[in-house]
C-alpha cells in the first residue's frame, strides 16, 4: 500500500503496466442484486464498442421518473464498476457506495467495468492500440446510451486519472454538469518525472528525461533498458504519448456547463496545490474541501499508516460530507427550479446592489452564494464550517450570465459571491502584478515601484492581508511617491472587476509618473510626465494577462534644464 500510496494517481496505471497481464472478474461477483431492501433498482447497461460491449449497472431511484444520472469515470488502471484496481490487495466498493448513497437520495448512475475487467473483459484491445482517446470515447458512448433511454439530465464524474478523460469527453458529447474528484492539474510528462526521477542515479534519470522528452514529441523509442520497459516499451508508448497530449487545466478551461471540483483535505496523492491549479483554470466551477477524506474517498487519517483502512477494507466509511455535497450539487445544476425563490432569493439589497466595500460577518440561510469558489447556500456542504463565514470580506451580485452557470435554480434566484479578505488579496496581487509588467513593457528599460495599496473598491479589512500578498509575490512597495531619474512609479486609484460568462475581468486606473532626457535646440532638459492609464486585466487559463490602453490623461511638466556632465563642458 505504501508505493500506491507514494504513486498517487499513476498506481493503477503503473501497477497494470508492471505486470502486464489481463485481469478479468466474473460478472457475478460484481453485480448488484435488486432487493426490497434498497430503494432503487439495479439494472445491467451495456455500451456498444469494440471490439465487444462494454458493461455497467444502472441504479434507478424508485418512485422518480426521469431523475438525474450520474455516469462514473473510474481512475487509472484495470478498475472495476465499484471502483476497486484489480490485481491489488483489498478493495474500497468506493464507487458502488457512492453511487448506491445517491441513489437513496433520488439520483440514478451508471458505472462500468473498464476494458480487460470483470464483464468488459472482452473488450480488451491489443496495448499497441489503446490511448487516451478511446476511453472518452467509452464514457461518451454511455452518455449516448443515457440519453437514448430518456432519463434525466446527465452529469459526467470523473475520478482520479478519469477526471481528464471526463474532461475530454466534452470534445464528443457533452453532459449537463460536471464533477472532477481527486484529478491532477499536470500532463502525464510532468506526473512521469515527478513519480519516477526522484532516488535515480543521473545517468538513469536523464534516460528516463529522454525518454519522456522523445514521446512528448510524439516520437516513438523502439531501444529501452529493461529496467524501463515495463513502463515505457514501444507497445505502450502510444498510449503514454496520447495521454501527454492532454493538459488537464487547459481541458477544465474549456468546461462550459456546471462544474464541481472536489478535493480531499487528506489525499496524499493529490496536493491541494493542484486543486487550486483547477480552480484557477476554471473560475466558475464550484469547489469543495470535503474534510478527512482520502484519495480512495473514504475517510482516513492525514497520514499513510492512519490511511491503510481506507486503501484495504470496504467496509471504512466514505468520508463525510462527500455525499452530500455531490448531491446537492447534482441538485443545484440539474434540478427544477422553484416556482417561487422564496428564502432561495437574494436580499432585497443584494439584488440592487453590490456589497463590495463593506464588510459582512454572516449570509441569511438560503442564499445562494459562492464564497471563495465553495458553494453556500440552500444545499450547503456539511464539509464547510460556518465559522469560515466571519471572514468575508466582500460580496458582490454575480451577472445573470454567470448565474446560470451554476444551474436553473441560480439562474432563476440569482447567485451571491463571497470573497475572504485572503482570497481577495491574493486576486489583487496578481492582477497588480500584470499591471506592473505592462507597464514594464511601456517603459523600457526604467524600474518600477507602486506607491498606494489600496483603491477605492478594497475595504480596509484587506489592507494587511494584500500587502502580505505582495510581498510574497516579490512586487516593489514603494512609500513614497517622489519620481526618480529613469523611475516609473505607478499609484493604484480604482480597482473594478466583474464576471461574465467568458471569465473574469478586471479595470485598474493607475496614475503613472516617470521623467525622461529630453534635448532640444542642443540644450538638454528632463520632462515629468503625469499620465492616467487604464489597464484591462483578464483571467484565461488560471493567469491574469494585462493590456494596456493610451493614456486617457496626460500632463507633461515643464523641462527642467538639465546641465551637461563636466566631460562635456567646453574648456576656456
Amino acid at each position: 500500500m505504501n508505493a500506491r500510496v507514494r504513486a498517487g494517481g499513476l498506481a493503477g496505471l503503473l501497477a497494470v503496466l508492471m505486470s502486464g497481464a489481463r485481469h478479468a472478474l466474473p460478472a457475478q461477483s460484481i453485480q448488484l442484486q435488486a432487493s426490497t431492501a434498497f430503494a432503487f433498482d439495479s439494472s445491467r447497461i451495456t455500451a456498444d464498442r469494440s471490439p465487444a460491449r462494454l458493461v455497467g449497472t444502472l441504479l434507478r431511484p424508485r418512485g422518480v421518473s426521469r431523475p438525474p444520472t450520474v455516469i462514473f469515470v473510474g481512475g487509472a488502471g484495470p478498475v472495476d464498476r465499484d471502483g476497486n484496481l484489480v490485481g491489488t490487495p483489498g478493495r474500497t466498493d468506493a464507487i458502488r457506495q457512492l453511487a448506491e448513497s445517491l441513489a437513496v437520495r433520488g439520483i440514478a448512475s451508471v458505472r462500468y467495468d473498464k476494458r480487460g475487467v470483470g464483464a468488459s473483459a472482452k473488450a480488451m484491445l491489443p496495448e499497441h492500440r489503446m490511448s487516451f482517446d478511446i476511453l472518452a470515447e467509452d464514457a461518451a458512448t454511455f452518455i449516448y446510451e443515457v440519453r437514448r433511454r430518456v432519463l434525466g439530465p446527465i452529469v459526467l464524474l470523473g475520478y482520479d486519472e478519469g477526471a481528464l478523460v471526463a474532461a475530454i469527453t466534452q470534445r464528443l458529447l457533452v453532459a449537463d454538469a460536471y464533477i472532477f474528484i481527486g484529478g491532477p492539474s499536470r500532463p502525464a510528462d510532468a506526473l512521469l518525472r515527478e513519480q519516477l526521477v526522484p532516488g535515480q542515479p543521473p545517468e538513469m534519470a536523464a534516460r528516463i528525461d529522454t525518454l519522456i522528452r522523445a514521446m512528448r514529441a510524439d516520437s516513438t523509442v523502439t531501444t529501452v533498458p529493461f529496467s524501463l520497459a515495463p513502463i515505457f516499451r514501444p507497445s505502450l508508448q502510444p498510449y503514454l504519448r496520447s495521454w501527454m497530449r492532454y493538459d488537464p487545466a487547459l481541458e477544465l478551461s474549456r468546461i462550459s456547463y456546471p462544474c464541481l471540483l472536489v478535493h480531499g483535505a487528506h489525499d496524499l496523492q493529490v496536493a491541494s496545490a493542484e486543486a487550486d491549479t483547477l480552480a484557477k483554470a476554471q473560475p466558475l466551477c464550484l469547489r469543495a474541501t470535503v474534510d478527512s477524506m482520502t484519495h480512495t474517498l473514504k475517510r482516513g487519517g492525514s497520514d499513510v499508516a492512519q490511511q491503510e483502512p481506507a486503501w484495504r477494507d470496504p467496509d471504512t466509511p466514505l468520508a463525510p460530507g462527500l455525499v452530500r455535497t455531490i448531491a446537492d450539487f447534482v441538485r443545484l445544476a440539474t434540478g427544477k427550479p422553484p416556482e417561487s425563490c422564496g428564502g432561495d432569493s437574494l436580499e432585497a439589497a443584494a439584488r440592487s446592489q453590490l456589497l463590495i466595500d463593506r464588510p459582512i460577518t454572516k449570509i441569511s440561510p438560503g442564499t445562494i452564494a459562492i464564497f471563495d469558489d465553495v458553494y453556500l447556500g440552500r444545499y450547503e456542504s456539511a464539509t464547510i464550517p460556518a465559522t469560515m463565514t466571519d471572514a468575508i470580506a466582500s460580496a458582490a451580485l454575480a451577472p445573470p450570465a454567470v448565474a446560470r452557470r451554476y444551474g436553473p435554480t441560480a439562474a432563476k434566484c440569482g447567485l451571491l459571491r463571497l470573497s475572504t479578505a485572503e482570497a481577495l488579496a491574493a486576486d489583487t496581487a496578481e492582477i497588480l502584478g500584470a499591471v506592473l509588467q505592462a507597464e514594464q513593457a511601456a517603459h523600457s528599460p526604467p524600474t518600477m515601484s507602486l506607491l498606494t495599496l489600496l483603491d477605492s473598491v478594497t475595504t480596509q479589512i484587506v489592507a494587511a492581508p494584500l500587502h502580505r500578498a505582495m510581498v510574497r509575490r516579490g512586487l516593489p512597495i514603494a512609500s513614497t511617491s517622489m519620481v526618480g531619474d529613469d523611475t516609473v512609479t505607478v499609484a493604484l486609484q480604482q480597482l473594478k472587476r466583474e464576471t461574465t460568462e467568458f471569465g473574469e475581468s478586471t479595470v485598474v486606473t493607475t496614475r503613472v509618473k516617470w521623467s525622461t532626457l529630453f534635448t532640444e535646440n542642443g540644450a538638454r532638459c528632463r520632462l515629468r510626465y503625469d499620465v492616467m492609464v487604464l489597464t484591462e486585466v483578464r483571467r484565461a487559463n488560471g493567469k491574469w494577462r494585462a493590456r494596456r490602453d493610451d493614456p486617457e490623461l496626460k500632463s507633461i511638466g515643464g523641462c527642467v534644464p538639465v546641465p551637461r556632465p563636466f566631460s562635456e563642458r567646453e574648456v576656456p
